[in-house]
């Protein structure tokens, strides 16, 4: 299956760096962050938006719902990206 993301610039930088001194390809990196993701996830019993038949709000749901999580989302993969860049 072939998906398309955009990248914010600084992300995309760290990702550029991240491969080219490891010598591996982005979508090697992303798939394996992805999988990693998804682990920790199913482990920890966390299953985010995993049991919503779409992804979405909910009717009736608070209009700022959509922008704090994904907020969380970014802040989560700073703190996962800077984990990467000090091994």
């Amino acid at each position: 299956m072939s998906i398309s993301i955009h990248l914010e610039p600084r992300l995309e930088q760290v990702l550029d760096k991240y491969c080219t001194e490891r010598q591996t390809n982005k979508n090697a990196v992303i798939q394996q962050a992805l999988e990693e993701f998804l682990t920790h996830i199913s482990q920890t019993g966390n299953s985010l938006f995993l049991d919503h038949p779409f992804v979405g709000g909910e009717p009736g749901e608070d209009p700022e719902a959509a922008r704090q999580s994904k907020q969380r989302l970014r802040d989560r993969m700073s703190k996962s990206t800077a984990a990467y860049e000090n091994r």
